[in-house]
């Protein structure tokens, strides 16, 4: 990785004073910081699961069955790599995409939005349709979106270059029966805010924990001390508007409805 000049955040923070490589990386670490362990901690009210967002995006079951649904990220990656040559061309053309990963989750989330608002059952159209006027539902999408193509790249064998990503996501993998235990206590216990507090505090040692056990080279330890900097001083609110700026841009070419956010906001 190319380490990124900060210089240009030190007097001023605002979105707009981001580079793209920096406005990826913050991007990528909100979806880090954000990653819930269970689909169902991400549901918002009367929306779309995100089990079912996950299906949309990542699809099930092979061709003919019946329950069968396309692979949407799957389908992406497979078109983007179809004209290569070589396994050094596929292996760049793959690093691309790392390298456009914010991109490519979004042409993800318009695609699964446009499938499922032609779902076969009205009662799941009509939840998609309504569902376009929820920041909080499209942000989700993003989440699962991004994380899923991630994953997708990491099990290629690529690069995401971005330590705090692989890293969660790995450690959501490699302790998945320890994480599922702390949670489900949670969910069978009183829900008081100290249990949340607990949950919380045990999931983050445990990702602390893979976060030590992964970081093997200076490289990696100097990239994740930058992406938390940088992920700082921009400012999570700023990073969030980001966030709800980019899915907005997503519904206005699905819905052709004036944007949620106006275009000035930054």
């Amino acid at each position: 990785m190319i380490l990124m000049n900060l210089n240009n955040l030190i007097s001023k923070i605002t979105i707009q004073d981001l580079t793209p490589a920096q406005k990826r990386s913050c991007l990528l670490s909100w979806v880090a910081l954000n990653l819930k362990l269970r689909l169902k901690d991400y549901d918002v009210n009367k929306g779309p699961t995100a089990y079912s967002t996950r299906l949309w995006a990542g699809g099930r079951g092979e061709p003919g069955s019946r329950n069968y649904m396309k692979n949407l990220i799957k389908e992406n990656i497979i078109l983007n790599i179809a004209g290569a040559e070589s396994k050094e061309e596929v292996y760049e053309i793959l690093q691309e995409m790392a390298d456009g990963i914010i991109e490519e989750s979004l042409i993800i989330c318009e695609e699964l939005f446009a499938e499922a608002r032609q779902a076969r059952t009205q009662k799941v159209r009509d939840k998609y349709f309504k569902a376009m006027d929820n920041l909080q539902y499209l942000r989700v999408a993003f989440i699962v979106a991004t994380s899923n193509y991630a994953n997708s790249l990491i099990n290629s064998g690529v690069d995401i270059d971005h330590t705090l990503l692989t890293i969660r996501l790995g450690a959501a993998q490699t302790y998945k029966k320890e994480l599922n235990r702390i949670w489900k206590e949670y969910a069978n216990g009183d829900k008081e805010q100290e249990d949340l507090d607990n949950a919380n505090q045990k999931t983050e040692q445990i990702f602390n924990q893979f976060e030590k056990e992964y970081i093997i080279t200076d490289k990696a330890l100097d990239q994740l001390a930058e992406e938390k900097l940088l992920y700082n001083l921009a400012g999570e609110r700023n990073i969030e508007q980001l966030v709800d700026i980019i899915v907005d841009e997503i519904r206005e070419r699905i819905t052709y409805k004036v944007r949620l956010i106006p275009v000035t906001k930054f």
